[in-house]
């Protein structure tokens, strides 16, 4: 797109960028199911539970951080209903970069671009160094060979490229195996916490009582909260291939934001109460990264903390196949 072109307005029956030449996205291939799940692959609810939630007990709310993830949620809601009300006029792969172009001219309009294009590219590089880190570490542990974290990085580099070539319908159904057995676990954690607690256990609401939530850590817990719900801007991305993009986007969005909000804020709620509502701040705090394995070692055992080394692999790798999807769009636009 030159500097004198502006993003193209049409209703969603209308022709795809670039009209009768235009071949590069397929229109009317993606349902609410496949852009939600490019969407809930972006937050990677698995990476959020394991990696963000032990940060939000010990430096943020604390024992409110269920309540923490229900607010970010709201506060994300209301962004979500002025996005999609625009998606409903501007059909355009490059969403965000469209919207303010139409608004604000091309110049405020190219800025956004280029400063969100530099941000999904942080995050894909940073992808990738995490992916190469746990994917060698799964290996040293499955077979005992030592393999260079780059060399993994450079594998799934190439496993994006394949998908990203072959259709954005491949992306999807891929995203939608992985996703499954990643909430599926996360399922059977909550499952463990529910049926398999200590007998100690109890059930308490205090988590989400305002006294709880409005704690000295309320900034950082909504700050990282809003970080576990990357991705619901990825939408209107997938608006000029989707079907009948007035409905399919604005229910993708709302259905995901719902969903990461139950997950996030159900799981964190049954972690503070198995590991009880006076402790849960101190183990968090001195565990960290393995709070969630210790959580599971303790209702389900410890061939769950083997999946879960397994599925945090895989769920970056969902994670770098839609911020792939991602940039390659707003280039494209």
């Amino acid at each position: 797109m030159n500097h004198t072109q502006q993003p193209e307005v049409r209703s969603a029956d209308a022709p795809a960028l670039g009209g009768g030449s235009n071949h590069g996205l397929k229109r009317n291939t993606l349902g609410v199911t496949s852009i939600a799940c490019f969407i809930i692959a972006a937050a990677s609810p698995m990476t959020s539970v394991v990696a963000v939630v032990p940060i939000m007990l010990s430096i943020g709310s604390g024992v409110g951080s269920p309540a923490a993830f229900i607010l970010a949620a709201s506060i994300l809601m209301l962004f979500a209903v002025g996005y999609v009300a625009m998606a409903r006029h501007v059909s355009n792969a490059g969403a965000l970069y469209a919207y303010v172009t139409l608004g604000m001219g091309q110049l405020t309009g190219l800025g956004t671009a280029a400063l969100t294009i530099f941000s999904y590219t942080a995050i894909q590089v940073g992808l990738y160094g995490g992916f190469g880190f746990y994917a060698a570490e799964l290996i040293l542990q499955a077979t005992g060979v030592a393999v260079p974290w780059w060399l993994c990085a450079a594998v799934a580099a190439a496993a994006c490229l394949y998908l990203g070539v072959s259709g954005v319908h491949s992306g999807a159904r891929v995203l939608g195996f992985l996703m499954s057995f990643e909430c599926l676990l996360l399922f059977v954690l909550a499952g463990g916490m529910l049926l398999n607690s200590p007998a100690e256990t109890s059930f308490s609401l205090a988590p989400f009582a305002p006294s709880a939530l409005l704690s000295p850590g309320l900034g950082v817990a909504l700050m990282f909260a809003c970080v576990t719900f990357s991705g619901i801007e990825g939408s209107a991305i997938y608006s000029e291939e989707a079907r009948d993009p007035k409905r399919t986007i604005p229910r993708a969005t709302y259905f995901s934001v719902f969903f990461m909000a139950a997950i996030y804020s159900g799981v964190t709620w049954l972690i503070i109460c198995t590991l009880g509502t006076d402790h849960a701040v101190e183990i968090a705090t001195k565990e960290s990264g393995n709070l969630v394995f210790r959580v599971s070692d303790m209702v389900l055992g410890g061939w769950a903390t083997s999946f879960f080394n397994i599925f945090i692999v895989t769920a970056i790798f969902a994670a770098m196949v839609t911020i792939h999807n991602n940039i390659a769009r707003y280039l494209y636009s």
